[in-house]
C-alpha cells in the first residue's frame, strides 16, 4: 500500500506500515511526557508490540473500508 498525501514542500502524510513500528515507538518514547498530557495511552507500558497490533488493526480496517 503506498498512500501518500503531500501537505507542503517538507511534509507528507503516508499510510503507516509494519516497518514503521520501531521508529514510531522511539518517537513516542522520546516525547512520552509531552504526549501523555493529551493521549492517555502514552504510558511507560506502551511498547512496539502495541504499535504493531494497532498498525495491523488500522490496515485491516482500511482494507475493509470500516
Amino acid at each position: 500500500m503506498s498512500l501518500l498525501i503531500p501537505v507542503d514542500n517538507q511534509l507528507s502524510l503516508r499510510f503507516i506500515l509494519p516497518q514503521h513500528a520501531e521508529e514510531l515507538a522511539k518517537v513516542i518514547d522520546d516525547n512520552r511526557t509531552h504526549l501523555a498530557r493529551w493521549l492517555p495511552w502514552a504510558t511507560d507500558n506502551y511498547r512496539v508490540e502495541g504499535i504493531r497490533v494497532w498498525i495491523d488493526a488500522v490496515t485491516k480496517a482500511f482494507g475493509e473500508r470500516t
